[in-house]
């Protein structure tokens, strides 16, 4: 998957296309039917106009990344996933009073995400702040395709490599995050590797 997304992201660069929407194939948009539902954390699944309104969610704010979903298969956005995944070193600074990891697993104390700021457009919330790369589906910018997965580059991509590269250079202020506050995708999640 992570060296698909590599090509992916070499072949964008090429292209005159402004952004890239990240997808995986056991991963789909929700149907009109989901419009009054909502996920575990109580976010919309379904909105009429989202392609439009999630364009000018990344224009107005100028996100190198948005995520598109809160809530999927293996957890949500609540918690800060690339805690686990940053070096101890990063750790110590950015969470000198919680960080230590777990022997094995999940530690259900581990950091909330921290979230700047909430807005809204045309009925789509969204969140700024610490928002984490993952391989869940979003929009990357140009700009943002370059600074994620270009200048940066590992002979074997891994999602927890870029977690931690992504995170280090939204910490320092480099790249422009942004999540919806909208669970939107189906992750049906029919192969486990």
């Amino acid at each position: 998957i992570c060296g698909g997304r590599q090509f992916i992201a070499e072949h964008f660069n090429t292209t005159p296309n402004e952004y890239m929407f990240f997808f995986e194939d056991d991963m789909s948009m929700n149907p009109p039917e989901d419009i009054n539902t909502v996920c575990k954390n109580g976010f919309s699944k379904y909105h009429p106009n989202f392609y439009k309104t999630m364009l000018k969610i990344v224009n107005k704010e100028k996100f190198d990344f948005l995520k598109w979903t809160f809530t999927e298969f293996f957890g949500d956005n609540q918690k800060q996933w690339a805690w686990y995944n940053v070096p101890q070193e990063f750790r110590n600074k950015h969470w000198p009073d919680y960080n230590k990891l777990p022997e094995h697993g999940h530690d259900p104390n581990s950091p909330d995400t921290n979230f700047k700021n909430v807005k809204s457009i045309d009925g789509v919330p969204y969140a700024t702040g610490e928002v984490y790369y993952c391989n869940w589906p979003q929009t990357v910018s140009k700009q943002g395709n370059q600074k994620m997965f270009l200048d940066t580059t590992w002979k074997h991509p891994y999602e927890q490599t870029w977690m931690s590269h992504i995170f280090k250079r939204t910490i320092e202020g480099k790249i422009n995050p942004g999540i919806l506050l909208m669970s939107p995708i189906t992750h049906d999640r029919f192969k486990h590797y």
